[in-house]
């Protein structure tokens, strides 16, 4: 099982169910699987640390996806991303903007390698 911690302005969309992807950098940590199940958190490793959403929600998709300095973005089995298509994964993702999206996730130079998890809530038990 992977566990995510989230910054507190993204907590409640998680919560609500309006959030339901990620982007992580790919690092030393491995990302999880398809059919695996998460735990999704806010304020971890602090007294504040709560769990967003029970159950544990299940990954439905793992793809590749590439940021280039220069807001270009790719994802795996995609073309590159328009400028529309680049807004709509901002609002999943939680930001109001592809503006500010881009600005979050692109590299200031060379290329920025992350994963995008989806996930959705399903019934109890492991």
């Amino acid at each position: 099982m992977v566990a995510y911690n989230f910054q507190a302005r993204f907590a409640a969309a998680v919560e609500a169910g309006e959030k339901a992807i990620t982007i992580r950098t790919i690092g030393g940590r491995r990302y999880p699987r398809i059919g695996e199940r998460l735990q999704l958190y806010t304020g971890q490793r602090t007294r504040a640390c709560r769990k967003l959403v029970e159950p544990d929600p299940v990954v439905t998709g793992v793809q590749l996806i590439t940021f280039h300095a220069g807001g270009r973005v790719w994802i795996e089995g995609h073309d590159w991303l328009t400028d529309l298509e680049i807004e709509i994964l901002a609002r999943l993702d939680g930001f109001p903007s592809g503006t500010e999206f881009l600005a979050f996730h692109e590299p200031s130079e060379g290329v920025r390698q992350a994963v995008l998890i989806e996930w959705r809530v399903c019934g109890g038990g492991s």
